[in-house]
């Protein structure tokens, strides 16, 4: 029976912890991924720490943060997950709120590197400020090359069960696609199986590469679906009072712009040749 994991309620004061609030080892909220919307995600960020303070400020306490002993020096501590309340305490403390450098830490003695991404991973499922809808794929994509070994042999639904749910069961088996093709291709890519830091490119950009090539789930059953429902719009369209109204050579103009000219050039010939007159 294997040992329940070595856990230490105390007491550290932030200088002592490495864990900053971008970059940090175990920050899963990657603030690069979306470019996008970095701005906003970054602001987010920013309210959130205030909101975190003005709580301090007040006297009160924040729930303890996740820590383990940094096993390279420096720092006594790596943060696994807080890292909004860390910086919270830290300001409140330059900010002159709080006398103390000290916040309550949980330090967990017994897990490595991986495992302490993978409890940051796990702890940003569940909402205090959660990863981005961007985010997620992209840590997800991350956790399944550094657990490849436990991975490799399970089906998309039990990939997303394994994380929690926090990718779609479809989602979890492109991935598990993708690797093993861009194993096949680059045998590069098996030195980055099951490392702590895997050196791959993001999956947004990644997925865009093999969907190309209709590489990244079921092709023809995306085809069938997306053909259901743009022709449930094009019904919708033919019943509207706007389409009724416009004679047949507006119609055809209109047709013309979505399918080009020389398609409905291509299947009127077609029609025509049939014709037994």
């Amino acid at each position: 029976m294997s040992k329940s994991p070595r856990v230490k309620n105390t007491t550290a004061t932030y200088d002592r912890i490495d864990g900053d609030i971008y970059s940090g080892q175990n920050q899963v909220r990657d603030f690069s991924v979306d470019g996008v919307h970095r701005g906003k995600e970054q602001n987010l960020s920013r309210n959130h720490i205030d909101n975190l303070v003005a709580v301090l400020k007040d006297g009160h306490s924040l729930d303890r943060v996740d820590v383990y002993p940094n096993p390279e020096g420096g720092a006594d501590f790596i943060l696994i997950d807080g890292h909004h309340r860390l910086q919270a305490y830290r300001e409140a403390h330059e900010l002159g709120y709080r006398n103390s450098k000290s916040l309550p830490v949980k330090v967990h003695l017994d897990v490595t590197p991986k495992e302490a991404r993978l409890m940051a991973f796990n702890a940003n499922k569940k909402d205090k400020l959660s990863m981005s809808k961007e985010q997620k794929p992209q840590e997800a994509w991350l956790t399944l090359w550094r657990h490849w070994d436990d991975l490799k042999d399970l089906g998309g639904e039990r990939i997303s069960s394994w994380m929690g749910g926090v990718i779609r069961k479809s989602l979890a088996a492109d991935m598990k696609k993708v690797i093993k093709r861009m194993i096949a291709e680059d045998t590069i890519y098996s030195k980055q199986l099951n490392s702590d830091n895997p050196v791959v490119e993001p999956w947004k950009v990644v997925r865009k590469k093999y969907d190309r090539g209709g590489q990244v789930g079921d092709l023809e059953e995306r085809r069938l679906k997306a053909y259901v429902d743009l022709q449930s719009k094009v019904y919708r369209l033919q019943d509207s009072p706007e389409w009724q109204i416009l004679e047949e050579g507006q119609r055809l103009q209109l047709a013309s712009l979505l399918v080009g000219e020389s398609l409905i050039t291509k299947q009127e010939e077609q029609l025509s040749n049939k014709v037994p007159w």
